[in-house]
């Protein structure tokens, strides 16, 4: 008689860490909002003189309140360590607005990569900053920074402000202004910094109709460390009349590394490679909470910034002081934009 065969259970499907990440990051989400809206529970009921409590669990409005987020705090902390890793596990998979780029050594091959790619590059670039700034007041400083050290040995940086430059009546003075630095990147980066000296190698075709393209060389003047860079800059200013003065024009910037470039190749055994991907925008915004004489003294021309750079760790041996004073400088271009910008609105006599 033959012995019935033994049926294994089948084997459960696993969810991928990122998968198990992103479920993680929605649930904390959520708790964060009942937390929220618990304290505001709390406030009613601390500051409400009907509120009636017993002798012994009578507090002050200030111990309510600390007490409710002294007993939420591990979990805030859990949700800031959960998105950290989750912001990590992005960088890892590539930038938000990364596309990748390859050209050739015919120039009329390259104009029409970069062409074709122009349009739907602004337009990815436009949405990602409206989003990345929703429910932030434009007429609020910000600045955030992270700075990250991946697996494979890379040091990802991310960079987001938003800028006010009161007293300038048009998007177009800022915007011009942001085109000339990166149409002349190597020597206000030179000029204004004392860590790097920086080349430019593509002196043939630099700016084609809003396309700008930097094949950059940086020099620490330290240890002698070369840092190289090649990035694609697509920019568009958009403006129109009949609208109001607070919307009439706005111009962007998105910017984006090369892979791949026939004519001016990346050297891996000589330099370490700084991939740049981010986007600028120039807008005038009506800021309604400042009191004023009139409306058009309500305008301020905002800058909208978000960069993330990539140093790729070097093929070549490379000593420990050398790789910090790289890591160092990797950020040091967008203090230059800044300096830049505003020297030239503010000259001094």
């Amino acid at each position: 008689m033959t012995q019935p065969k033994h049926k294994y259970p089948k084997r459960k499907h696993r969810k991928g860490t990122h998968t198990l990440r992103k479920e993680e990051k929605e649930r904390l989400l959520k708790e964060m909002e009942i937390l929220q809206q618990e304290m505001e529970a709390l406030k009613k009921k601390a500051v409400d003189p009907s509120f009636q409590v017993d002798q012994l669990v009578r507090k002050s409005q200030r111990q309510v309140l600390q007490e409710g987020l002294q007993g939420h705090q591990e979990t805030f902390c859990k949700a800031l360590s959960i998105m950290s890793d989750y912001t990590l596990c992005n960088v890892q998979a590539g930038a938000p607005l990364q596309e990748k780029i390859f050209l050739k050594k015919d120039p009329a091959s390259r104009y029409e990569t970069l062409q074709a790619m122009k349009a739907g590059k602004l337009k990815t670039a436009e949405n990602f900053l409206r989003a990345r700034r929703s429910n932030l007041d434009p007429s609020k400083s910000l600045t955030e920074n992270q700075r990250y050290e991946t697996e494979s040995g890379n040091f990802t940086s991310a960079h987001f402000s938003i800028t006010q430059f009161e007293g300038v009546r048009s998007a177009k003075q800022i915007f011009d202004l942001v085109i000339f630095y990166f149409n002349n990147m190597e020597i206000s980066v030179s000029e204004k910094l004392d860590s790097l000296v920086t080349v430019r190698e593509n002196d043939d075709d630099s700016t084609i109709e809003g396309i700008t393209q930097n094949c950059l060389v940086s020099t620490t003047t330290k240890t002698g460390k070369k840092m190289e860079s090649k990035t694609i800059m697509f920019s568009s200013y958009c403006e129109r009349d009949d609208m109001p003065a607070a919307d009439r024009g706005y111009g962007i910037v998105a910017s984006e590394f090369i892979d791949n470039d026939e004519c001016y190749p990346y050297h891996p055994n000589e330099r370490v490679r700084k991939d740049v991907s981010g986007v600028i925008e120039v807008r005038a915004f009506n800021c309604q909470d400042r009191h004023s004489a009139s409306a058009d003294d309500n305008i301020v021309v905002v800058m909208t910034r978000w960069v993330q750079n990539t140093l790729h760790r070097p093929a070549f041996p490379m000593e420990a002081e050398g790789w910090r004073e790289l890591r160092h400088s990797m950020d040091t271009w967008g203090l230059s934009l800044h300096r830049t910008l505003l020297e030239s609105l503010h000259p001094q006599s």
